[in-house]
């Protein structure tokens, strides 16, 4: 069985929720610069696969390696 602790902050945590509820394409970077935060992946990770939430990753480029998320 899973647990439901999350290891980042649930200002963080919800910070990422309501970006995602509100349509942002979030990224690392954002979070940085916004929440001071550095797990935004993670978050991201358990609200898919764990909760199921349908979010949609691009990339930017196969050179960069760098993530936005958006939900759908």
């Amino acid at each position: 069985m899973k647990s439901d602790q999350f290891y980042s902050g649930g200002t963080k945590i919800r910070w990422t929720c309501k970006a995602l509820l509100d349509l942002r394409e979030i990224s690392h970077a954002t979070e940085i610069s916004e929440m001071r935060g550095w797990r935004l992946g993670a978050i991201i990770h358990r609200l898919k696969s764990d909760y199921g939430w349908p979010i949609k990753t691009r990339y930017r480029s196969p050179e960069v390696v760098r993530q936005n998320w958006t939900a759908c």
